[in-house]
């Protein structure tokens, strides 16, 4: 019995180590408590405004937006120099009151010259809070000498609304947060396939 109760105490430990070792590498990098740091990043007709608002675990940026001429785009973003591990995500919470303008999250390096990004195009803002996660799959490059090759670290990260049906929007953001990722599988287990029909395995066969 003893013996028993050493070995689940045992486990109990394990567990609770790797839990607040994966809990570790998060790196909050924002937790919108104020709104230091950030600048804008705005072409001619734009107007934008910011300020802190009640958010999901504290604060959260509130950002206020009008494209007077009805083009153009309107950026907000912070120094966060982070190294890139083998994999990755990126994960904010976000909602707004917001036409559907292109929604652009744009990866920064130290130059200013490299600009990694997800382009949301014509994009559906989520009226109530939602988790957002950007994992290194989804982010593309966008422009810059170093076209091909795989960024090490980036340096700042900007929240950018770009005129698709134009007019004015209020956005807000809250936790912006980091954390490494185990490698993702580069291949997947043959699906197993029913032998009940030589139509449905003839079916199942041409699915990839």
């Amino acid at each position: 019995m003893e013996h028993q109760l050493s070995r689940l105490h045992l486990i109990l430990l394990l567990l609770f180590v790797a839990v607040a070792g994966g809990n570790a590498q998060v790196r909050i990098l924002d937790e919108f408590e104020n709104s230091n740091g950030w600048s804008y990043n705005l072409s001619d007709g734009v107007i934008m405004n910011h300020s802190t608002e009640k958010g999901v675990t504290g604060n959260a940026i509130r950002i206020d937006y009008d494209f007077t001429k009805g083009s153009g785009y309107g950026g907000m973003q912070k120094c966060f120099p982070v190294e890139l591990p083998d994999n990755y995500e990126f994960t904010f919470w976000l909602k707004a009151e917001s036409p559907s303008n292109n929604f652009e999250i744009k990866f920064i390096d130290s130059t200013g010259n490299n600009v990694w990004w997800v382009n949301n195009r014509n994009y559906t803002f989520p009226v109530e809070w939602r988790k957002i996660r950007i994992k290194k799959r989804h982010i593309e490059f966008a422009w810059g000498p170093v076209e091909g090759r795989e960024p090490e670290r980036f340096y700042r990260i900007e929240f950018t609304v770009a005129s698709f049906v134009g007019g004015r929007g209020t956005l807000w953001i809250d936790d912006l947060r980091f954390e490494p990722l185990p490698p993702e599988k580069n291949s997947w287990p043959a699906p197993a396939l029913s032998a009940s029909s030589s139509a449905r395995r003839h079916c199942a066969s041409l699915v990839v």
